[in-house]
């Protein structure tokens, strides 16, 4: 009987579920094709600044063709992405489970960056080059506040209209509790944490 009722069990969960198809760690001929041709120009572009004798023109025109590799990897990775979630969509009714598990994959996206111009408008594709590029941004844009200096005011206080006496002082407990009574239970504590 135990035997009969493994072999029972093996055919339905054969029948009835689905077949694990292994992930494809292979990226599609649409994106590797652009990304072969950037490595050759990066190539030639690295022999060209390396050799004194190469013409301007040329190192121009060769990072104005890595900026265009650039633009097509991301346009072949942005089609190929649009493929693959129109197949997720096709197949929600017949195979929730493959949808589901395709939006989960994007539920936490990572935003990577492939390339930035520098100051001089020279295409910067180096993942070092990028983070010092990003890091002169955000010291251009933010300051040290501990090495800011703050001069005293150059201008004069207000003429005070009323001045502050002893007699604004007076109060009383039930002032005191009204206060207390006034404030709202969920209200968050001031500076001096009261």
């Amino acid at each position: 009987f135990p035997e009969l009722f493994t072999l029972i069990t093996l055919q339905i969960c054969q029948i009835g579920c689905p077949k694990k198809i292994p992930p494809k760690t292979q990226t599609r001929s649409s994106v590797r094709i652009p990304s072969r041709r950037k490595r050759k120009l990066q190539t030639q572009l690295e022999v060209a600044k390396s050799n004194p004798h190469s013409p301007p023109t040329q190192i121009e025109s060769l990072n104005r063709k890595l900026a265009l590799a650039h633009m097509d990897i991301r346009d072949a990775i942005n089609q190929d992405l649009l493929y693959r979630e129109q197949q997720a969509v096709s197949k929600v009714k017949e195979n929730p489970k493959y949808f589901y598990s395709y939006a989960k994959k994007f539920s936490k996206k990572k935003s990577n960056i492939s390339m930035l111009f520098d100051g001089n408008g020279a295409i910067k594709s180096n993942p070092k080059d990028i983070a010092n590029l990003l890091q002169n941004q955000f010291l251009s844009v933010f300051s040290d506040p501990s090495k800011t200096r703050i001069d005293s005011a150059s201008f004069s206080p207000p003429p005070i209209k009323h001045p502050f006496t002893d007699d604004m002082l007076n109060f009383s407990v039930d002032d005191i509790i009204k206060a207390i009574e006034d404030i709202k239970p969920n209200a968050a504590s001031g500076p001096d944490e009261i």
